[in-house]
């Protein structure tokens, strides 16, 4: 696993996959086609961090499904029948090996097209590529049964590993389902945990999610301090942005703060006014 890190490191690092494009649309340029479908697909298969893979991966795919790549440089002697049992390897090539998590969706939805049913193996394998929206999608369709029974400790699987990968209403998702031991062990301190991820001080963030979050702790919580404290900072990300809903309860979480503490009462009255302000901007009557 190392070696391979290293090496899609080095490979990002040094805009190897931006090359073997460049290479590849030259080849193609000059007719050389065999020779450009073998470097988009070298570039394709170093994977999302090598440069230019969505690029090179759907002009090999796309070529071999379609006849065609629609690329500006393809020259008119290029056109070519579509190869589609070529088409289907390399498409689960960039799949399977994990390269390339969009051919894992390609294949999932021509198979739902031609069977009528979603198929598990190609979005899991999508969602092990490291695709958020594919696991979401995964957890989804297994939470409601599509691909047959429900199974609810997969869908809780595939909604951490959305969570993980970027994708926050998952966090509050997989938060619910611990909180309620749906497909995995009730607990409620790792559901509080999985909540904070819903609103991470570290991206950009859906500010309603953070509401969401707040209101999870405060329902699953043990009301102490650093729970507190967690609810408050999620309340005021959410007022980072034009939400009435958040300021307003942002601005009545300090003024409880307020009344707790004397010392530091001036402090957080003014901070929660500003939260007012802003509330009242937003639409809060209450808070005017």
């Amino acid at each position: 696993m190392m070696a391979i890190g290293v090496t899609m490191a080095a490979a990002a690092e040094d805009g190897a996959g931006d090359r073997k494009f460049d290479e590849g649309l030259s080849q193609f340029e000059a007719g050389r086609v065999s020779e450009a479908m073998s470097s988009f697909r070298e570039a394709c298969l170093m994977g999302p961090d090598a440069g230019s893979q969505m690029f090179s991966c759907n002009a090999w795919l796309d070529y071999l499904q379609d006849g065609t790549t629609g690329l500006r440089v393809e020259p008119a002697s290029a056109k070519t029948q579509p190869d589609i049992p070529a088409y289907e390897k390399a498409a689960d090539e960039a799949c399977k090996q994990g390269k390339y998590a969009s051919a894992c969706f390609r294949r999932a939805e021509e198979i739902d097209q031609a069977t009528g049913a979603p198929s598990e193996e190609y979005i899991a394998a999508g969602c092990d590529a490291g695709s958020a929206t594919t696991c979401s999608v995964l957890a989804r369709y297994r939470y409601t049964g599509s691909f047959g029974e429900r199974d609810l400790p997969g869908a809780f699987e595939a909604h951490g590993k959305a969570c993980e990968l970027g994708e926050q209403d998952n966090c509050l998702t997989a938060a619910r389902m611990l909180a309620l031991g749906a497909g995995v062990t009730k607990d409620l301190d790792m559901a509080v945990s999985a909540a904070q991820m819903a609103c991470p001080n570290d991206k950009p963030t859906d500010p309603q999610l953070c509401i969401d979050a707040a209101d999870f702790i405060l329902e699953y919580g043990d009301d102490s301090p650093r729970d507190v404290r967690n609810m408050v900072m999620m309340l005021q990300r959410s007022c980072m942005f034009p939400t009435a809903e958040g300021c307003a309860w942002y601005a009545e979480e300090l003024e409880f703060m307020a009344e707790d503490d004397p010392a530091a009462s001036q402090e957080l009255l003014d901070m929660a006014a500003e939260a007012r302000r802003k509330a009242c901007t937003y639409g809060d009557a209450d808070s005017c």
